[in-house]
């Protein structure tokens, strides 16, 4: 009995590091948690563990309807309306999720490149693990 127990201890223990997220993006979390306006929202694919660490911002990603027509259009007279309808304030990429597949179990490679490239947006804060964009309304 105590064999099987072991092997599975083990096993727990080799799997840990793959089970967390990486520090870098726990510390834009926390960034987001002491920089942005209490109640900020922000499209976030890994929104519900960083709420976490970020307590006072809502992170949306899944329960937005309107995600796909967000991810893929690439275009500002598309994106803008129903950002702004959405009360989105803050796009974040985590830099390990992005991809070139299109689904929206990742951040495709071609909305991080539109949100580097038009005006509409900034990036705020930047580290290895993370990519945090303010959107620019007006």
């Amino acid at each position: 009995a105590f064999y099987g127990y072991g092997i599975s201890v083990n096993r727990i223990n080799e799997m840990k590091s793959v089970k967390q997220f990486s520090p870098d993006y726990i510390e834009g979390c926390k960034w987001m948690d002491e920089n942005l306006p209490k109640g900020s929202y922000t499209i976030n694919l890994w929104g519900t563990p960083c709420q976490f660490y970020a307590s006072k911002i809502n992170a949306v990603w899944t329960d937005l309807k309107e995600l796909p027509d967000i991810l893929f259009s690439n275009s500002d007279d598309k994106v803008m309306p129903l950002l702004q309808r959405n009360g989105i304030t803050y796009i974040v990429a985590a830099k390990f999720s992005i991809s070139d597949s299109n689904v929206v179990t990742s951040t495709p490679l071609s909305f991080v490149k539109y949100l580097s490239s038009s005006n509409k947006f900034s990036l705020v804060y930047e580290n290895p693990s993370t990519l945090i964009f303010k959107v620019n309304y007006g």
